[in-house]
């Protein structure tokens, strides 16, 4: 990530597998939490992240949010986008690949976010009063203001979102779901069910 950003944050909820010193060698910047709380506090621990990333923002600086379960690709591309933006365009797009294993993806009705640009860098502005959503599920990694402005997309760089890449890995999810969001009410319950599909479409990235 330093091929792109000058400063880094880390918000780490509470990780057991040594992230919080990995991270430390890269940045000063890391908070911890004292335990998981990601399942009920989602949308507070964005906007904690967001926040600490505005205090070390100048007006116009861009923001980048990725997860940790997600790669960026051609880093040193967008940031060269990014430069070359016009000041007016608060927003890029990049496109998402919900990735099934290392090097396939999954597309069908219900999984094709590849398909679409997804809000993942933002033009920082001091004035705005920004606001969240708190939804248990989907809450979004930006503020809600960022879709009043002009946005841009980015079709050379993509992200790898490796957090259903394993078989462990989306029964955690699937279940997670179904505990949250028993009514479909933030999401899709026929997606979290085809979460355990056997044999889904994947195609190679």
């Amino acid at each position: 990530m330093k091929i792109l950003c000058d400063k880094l944050v880390v918000v780490d909820d509470f990780s057991t597998d040594g992230t919080d010193s990995i991270c430390l060698e890269a940045t000063k910047h890391v908070f911890r939490w004292a335990k998981y709380t990601f399942e009920e506090n989602e949308s507070y621990l964005r906007e904690f992240l967001f926040k600490e990333c505005a205090k070390l923002c100048n007006e116009n600086d861009w923001i980048v949010i990725l997860d940790a379960d997600e790669i960026l690709l051609n880093p040193n591309l967008l940031r060269n986008t990014l430069e070359n933006l016009e000041t007016s365009v608060k927003n890029l797009g990049l496109r998402l690949y919900d990735m099934w294993n290392d090097t396939q993806y999954r597309e069908d009705q219900y999984w094709n976010a590849h398909k679409r640009y997804w809000n993942m860098c933002y033009r920082y502005t001091k004035t705005i009063n920004y606001t969240w959503n708190r939804s248990k599920l989907h809450c979004g990694r930006l503020p809600n203001e960022i879709y009043n402005f002009n946005h841009a997309i980015c079709n050379y760089v993509y992200i790898k979102h490796m957090g259903w890449s394993t078989e462990k890995d989306r029964k955690n999810k699937y279940y997670r779901y179904i505990r949250l969001d028993p009514k479909g009410e933030y999401g899709i319950l026929e997606q979290y069910e085809s979460i355990l599909d056997k044999n889904p479409n994947l195609i190679d990235i």
